[in-house]
């Protein structure tokens, strides 16, 4: 309550009377008659105040928290927010369900970038006064937009929208069912609760008696445009199968914006669903005469049509749309449908193939590629594919139809096969921006040596260097190294200037992952010699050499490659590494730790790294639980390395945990990766569960590893020493699924 101070003092000095008592006047004498009672001197002692009704200890903290209130934000006033923070802790705890306290807490916690105590604060305002919007919209944010959870915020929003507390009349109350409405229909697709909220609201605001709404707060609930509003609505209820709810928002919106672009369809369409079927093509038919749609209207007046019988009129209807507004896409797309659903597939085409041709725009060649496709029209697809790539807009516009050729594989290799029929006539037909639809189709439905088939023609039509790269690269994705390694010689022998040090270092990786590692090693060397010092191509000769046992020879090359790249962090990483191999090799396993443990220190988040001290550990076999902690960080970066998955499976198979140890060594052996150590591994674990016929099958593959590689690897002794064994052991027992060391 507001104090009128002035008025106060004024009225108490007014029926109080003062005695001033002069100096030189003479004192009372007490023969002398006294003054009345009431009446007092300045030299009278003062007396203690006793108020009539004393506070009581709830009104003085809620006193003392008002002044701390006014302290806090004197201090926020002078910039000083965590003083005012403090002060503020201070007085909600005198008074914790103060709104003001509890607002301000909130606010300069969010200032101070505390989120989660911002949050909590907040819940409690919101708690205390639910009619706080501005909090309360803070929070939906949070839950939306900070931790991307609109089932807490719809919660949330569903705990203020039935508090007893909050003012059932007010703008407030209307934003909450509007964003109730909006989280079920936008993000949790639960077209039901969406549309509860969206009705109440519509009811709320029907019932002018009870809101008292000012225009600026309908339009804050309406968003600014109440038809696109009451369109949403509608369309949440004919979700909702709620039809009755759908017409009546329809026509509040149209009573808004009559000319609205969506609103009569969708009229039309929920008087059609709710069996008004001759008022709804009443609403129809002037909306498809006055302004151009898409086809979703003609496909609505076709449905109508059909339902009263009138099917023949559909064609003919369309048709005359069509002709009298030519330039109207979405007519002619409804016009081509039309014409494929009646079985006039051609003229469909033809009518598509035409507007391209008149309208090369973004949406034709959408329709016409979804035609296409539809229709098995490979070639055709594959040129108008490439076509629309080079137009502003058209990779957007076929994205749908270029995944959906991808992720049909009998598509996709009728599309592989169009274009190596184009790119072998003469001359070629098959465009470089449609080679470049084919390469992307045939890399994600993981049909490489298809396109490799295209490449070789291209390469035969037209061996420039970019062609032959082009094919090279395909060879490579198909895992053919050795035809890649040829393909190189060729490209050397016509182009003899693209023998530089990346080509090089190219037939070098080709040999080596073709098992020839004696010969990758030399074509690394000749690689250096074209260009010293090159970075990749003494990456790959240090690597070479620790594969071919030349350890000390890596280590010279690791250390060079260190010294000539100080400043380069990738440099670092594989360079450590490989010398953390190298010396393992050599027995030096405390080296070998070292040179990790720096990589570690300074990149303790780098899942390789992880991986390879943990996996140097499980070798060694100490510190088992921590390596196996730092593979596992490893594999939350990369849940499906094979390298990784080995090497956890390696370390549970150390802690005598065998079936674990299975599970990945046998996900490790389903990738694209496989491999002499995880076979070798995968063996070890089966012989260690007496499952042998399984055991002896991947020690047989990874003895097919080790000795197709050029010399063998250095494992071929002992993987061939454990088959032996086995052989030893006769008919195998029935598995015993039992873990133990």
């Amino acid at each position: 309550m507001r104090l009128e101070w002035r008025g106060i003092i004024l009225g108490f000095a007014g029926s109080v009377s003062w005695t001033l008592a002069s100096p030189a006047q003479e004192p009372p004498s007490p023969d002398k008659p006294q003054a009345p009672r009431g009446s007092r001197s300045l030299e009278d002692p003062v007396e203690t105040f006793v108020p009539l009704k004393p506070r009581t200890v709830e009104e003085r903290n809620q006193v003392e928290a008002l002044r701390l209130y006014t302290v806090a934000r004197a201090l926020e006033d002078r910039h000083k927010l965590t003083d005012a923070l403090d002060v503020l802790e201070d007085a909600r705890k005198l008074d914790p369900d103060s709104p003001p306290i509890l607002r301000r807490l909130s606010r300069i916690n969010l200032i101070l970038r505390r989120g989660d105590q911002a949050v909590a604060v907040a819940k409690k305002l919101i708690e205390v006064d639910p009619n706080d919007s501005s909090t309360l919209a803070l929070l939906v944010s949070h839950y939306l937009e900070t931790k991307n959870d609109p089932v807490a915020a719809e919660a949330l929003l569903r705990r203020v929208a039935s508090s007893p507390k909050l003012n059932k009349g007010s703008a407030g109350f209307y934003l909450v069912l509007r964003d109730l409405g909006d989280i079920n229909a936008d993000l949790l697709n639960k077209p039901d609760e969406a549309a509860d909220a969206y009705a109440r609201l519509m009811n709320a605001l029907d019932d002018r008696a009870a809101n008292n709404l000012s225009p600026e707060d309908q339009a804050r609930i309406l968003e600014g445009d109440e038809a696109s509003a009451y369109a949403k609505f509608g369309d949440t209820f004919l979700k909702a199968k709620r039809t009755d709810y759908a017409i009546l928002a329809f026509r509040k919106g149209l009573i808004y914006k009559p000319d609205h672009a969506v609103l009569p369809r969708l009229l039309a369409e929920a008087l059609y669903r709710s069996g008004k079927k001759d008022e709804a093509l009443a609403v129809l038919e002037p909306f498809l005469k006055r302004l151009p749609t898409g086809s979703e209207s003609y496909e609505l007046l076709s449905e109508i049509l059909i339902s009263q019988g009138r099917e023949k009129e559909i064609l003919p209807r369309l048709e005359a749309a069509a002709s009298a507004d030519p330039k109207n896409l979405r007519v002619q797309f409804a016009l081509a449908e039309r014409l494929k659903f009646e079985g006039q597939v051609e003229k469909a085409d033809a009518l598509l193939a035409e507007l391209l041709k008149n309208q090369a725009e973004p949406q034709v060649f959408a329709e016409l590629a979804r035609s296409y496709l539809k229709e098995n029209k490979s070639e055709d697809l594959v040129r108008l594919l490439g076509e629309a790539i080079q137009k502003p807009g058209g990779i957007d516009a076929v994205k749908a139809t270029l995944d959906a050729l991808a992720d049909n594989r009998e598509a996709a290799i009728r599309a592989l096969d169009a274009g190596l029929k184009m790119q072998e006539t003469v001359p070629p037909s098959l465009s470089e921006s449609s080679r470049k639809i084919l390469a992307f189709v045939a890399n994600k439905a993981k049909l490489p040596e298809k396109l490799a088939d295209v490449d070789r023609a291209a390469v035969k039509a037209d061996p420039t260097p970019a062609n032959f790269r082009e094919l090279i690269f395909d060879l490579f994705r198909a895992t053919k190294y050795t035809e890649a390694g040829v393909v190189i010689q060729e490209l050397f022998e016509k182009h003899p200037a693209e023998k530089n040090a990346p080509t090089l270092l190219l037939l070098a990786r080709s040999r080596f992952f073709g098992g020839e590692v004696e010969p990758a090693l030399a074509v690394a060397r000749e690689a250096l010699a074209v260009q010293p010092n090159d970075r990749d191509s003494l990456e790959f000769l240090a690597f070479l050499l620790g594969q071919l046992g030349k350890d000390d020879e890596a280590i010279t090359t690791y250390e060079g490659l260190l010294k000539a790249y100080p400043n380069d962090e990738e440099v670092l990483k594989r360079a450590r590494q490989g010398l953390s191999t190298s010396y393992n090799n050599k027995g030096d396993a405390a080296r070998a730790e070292a040179e990790l443990q720096i990589l570690l220190e300074k990149f303790p988040d780098d899942p390789g790294v992880n991986n390879d001290l943990g996996y140097l550990f499980a070798e060694q076999g100490r510190n088992l639980e921590k390596a196996e902690g730092m593979i596992r960080k490893a594999l939350e970066d990369e849940p499906d390395n094979s390298s990784y998955l080995d090497s956890l499976g390696w370390v549970l198979f150390k802690q005598g945990k065998s079936k674990e140890a299975l599970l990945y060594l046998e996900k490790a052996a389903a990738g694209e990766r496989l491999d002499v150590t995880i076979c070798e591994h995968l063996g070890d674990v089966l012989f260690r569960l007496q499952d042998y016929p399984r055991a002896r099958d991947f020690w047989k593959k990874a003895e097919g590893f080790a000795a197709k590689t050029s010399p063998p690897s250095k494992r071929l002794a002992d993987i061939q020493k454990k088959l032996v064994e086995l052989q030893k052991l006769g008919p195998a027992p029935k598995p015993s699924g039992v873990d133990g060391p």
